[in-house]
């Protein structure tokens, strides 16, 4: 727990010292007399994403990889001679050093330091800008704030943290092929070795490394949620992220016939979430492929494939369509019980001649 615990107290840090500069609560005046809050912790992308989902995500990662190196591993591997098995977990790590320096250098060469110099510091120097006003852009130079100094270090130390966490993001998906890879690899040869290849421990890691994998894919897709839902909130003219989810949710049920306005500013995050959703769904689908579809035993995935594309299907209609925080509502409240149950699957399933029956 030490990598999650670590993500989530710099988060806090960054909470208690965006309220001692007075960025954490922040209103400004848009064009249309509107007063939109835009305070650092109003914005999911820095509260929500990085204090649950991220630590969250890392956590069942971790938990996963251990299972598999600690448990799962020694017991395929049990009853094959030293001459048979295959190279250790670390050398298959360690072969994707290479993917690991280039992500390395993406995040925090390009996510962190050139964004930070285009969505932040120029603007704070030369002011304006194309990107939308929020709690680092719109607040420089107005009465009782804080100045630029303090605001361009904190943005600083803010995207520093941010970049550095999407390293961790990322490499927690490399290491999710590699496990994948390894099991493959593991698989193959008890098969050779033991002629059927189907055993009970093979079954037991495959609805492991499957559950793991669905966890982690539903806690990555809800970050990349939470970096849309900010990056169109800012974007258009309602006065805080709630009022404007409860307007949206009231439009579709009859309640509210009033619809915001959007701007035409630029939002980077909706691009880098994207990005997210793409290589979160690309692991989930390499799993699919190489473990769970080529599974003669084992525990279904169709409904977890069906509610992955279902988050999907949400995260794509958010500000498309009024009532998109009704679907979004649904996708949280199954996002939690899928955590639980991976498979989505109310009936249990009861082990019977070494396979899954309902």
């Amino acid at each position: 727990m030490n990598l999650p615990a670590s993500v989530f107290a710099g988060a806090v840090a960054l909470q208690l010292v965006s309220y001692f500069l007075s960025i954490h609560d922040v209103t400004y005046l848009r064009g249309d007399a509107v007063a939109k809050q835009v305070g650092f912790l109003w914005a999911p992308n820095w509260t929500f994403l990085f204090i649950v989902f991220l630590p969250l995500f890392l956590a069942l990662v971790v938990d996963l990889v251990t299972s598999w190196k600690g448990v799962y591993r020694a017991k395929l591997l049990g009853g094959i001679g030293e001459d048979a098995r295959p190279s250790g977990w670390l050398p298959r790590v360690e072969s994707s050093s290479y993917a690991y320096w280039a992500v390395l250098l993406i995040c925090v060469g390009f996510a962190g330091v050139v964004q930070w110099i285009s969505v932040r510091l120029l603007p704070l120097l030369n002011g304006g800008g194309t990107y939308a006003a929020d709690w680092g852009s719109q607040i420089v130079g107005d009465p009782g704030q804080v100045g630029a100094t303090q605001l361009i270090a904190f943005t600083a130390a803010a995207y520093l943290y941010m970049c550095l966490c999407f390293y961790l993001l990322v490499s927690g998906l490399i290491l999710l092929c590699s496990l994948i890879d390894d099991f493959i690899v593991v698989r193959a040869i008890v098969a050779a070795r033991q002629g059927a290849g189907w055993t009970q421990e093979v079954d037991a890691a495959v609805s492991v490394i499957m559950k793991g994998v669905v966890r982690c894919t539903i806690a990555g897709l809800l970050v990349a949620i939470c970096m849309k839902l900010q990056s169109l909130y800012i974007v258009n003219s309602a006065p805080n992220i709630l009022a404007w989810l409860i307007l949206d949710a009231g439009s579709l049920l009859g309640q509210s016939e009033v619809t915001v306005a959007w701007d035409d500013a630029s939002t980077p995050t909706d691009y880098t979430s994207l990005l997210v959703v793409i290589l979160v769904s690309t692991v989930y689908l390499y799993g699919t492929v190489r473990i769970g579809a080529r599974t003669r035993s084992g525990p279904p995935l169709k409904r977890a494939t069906a509610f992955i594309a279902f988050l999907l299907v949400v995260y794509f209609s958010m500000g498309v369509f009024d009532g998109f925080s009704i679907l979004l509502g649904i996708a949280l409240l199954v996002s939690v019980y899928g955590l639980f149950d991976p498979h989505l699957d109310l009936r249990r399933h009861e082990r019977h001649g070494g396979g899954y029956v309902l």
